[in-house]
């Protein structure tokens, strides 16, 4: 089983808008070019213009993606490992599709600095992660700021067991 997360979905929104944006542009100044009268040039500028915020709306979307892949590769790399565990989930409160609702893992970690218990949360996937609570995970903390970190939920793809009974479970939200 694979855990599902919201975000290739989006990022296929995005390259579509961008695209939209793009010919919108290209299609505008296209004809702007030829020989348009003066009063039907407005239309083909509001063209160009709504193209050129699409377009730049959609680039916003592809860095902030880029810049959390890099962030979350960089932690992997080069982040302090913490072992922590699952000990409970929360759903997103707004974000559905077809009524099932995204949820988050939250984890504690013992940190070994101050001693105490810290408690994080994972992003959301759209899987039953009810399922995985009590489970250990791998928790990577940035070592210049502590308050950056990633929840890695890969170790848990394809062991989703009911934790009283130790029996294999089917999510039969895929």
């Amino acid at each position: 089983m694979k855990l599902k997360n919201e975000k290739g979905s989006s990022l296929v929104g995005t390259t579509i808008f961008f695209i939209v944006g793009v010919v919108s542009v290209v299609a505008a100044t296209s004809l702007l070019s030829g020989d348009v009268p003066e009063k039907s040039r407005i239309p083909f500028i509001v063209w160009a213009v709504m193209g050129g915020v699409f377009a730049i709306i959609a680039l916003i979307g592809y860095v902030t993606f880029l810049k959390q892949k890099l962030d979350k590769e960089r932690l992997l790399s080069g982040g302090i490992l913490y072992k922590g565990t699952i000990i409970s989930t929360e759903e997103h409160p707004t974000a559905h599709i077809n009524h099932v609702r995204p949820q988050a893992a939250i984890c504690q970690y013992s940190d070994n600095i101050t001693g105490g218990l810290k408690t994080v949360k994972s992003e959301y996937f759209y899987n039953n992660l009810t399922l995985c609570v009590g489970r250990e995970v791998d928790i990577y903390i940035d070592r210049s700021n502590f308050e950056k970190y990633y929840v890695d939920m890969s170790k848990l793809v394809n062991s989703y067991t009911d934790n009283e009974s130790q029996t294999k479970v089917h999510d039969f939200r895929n």
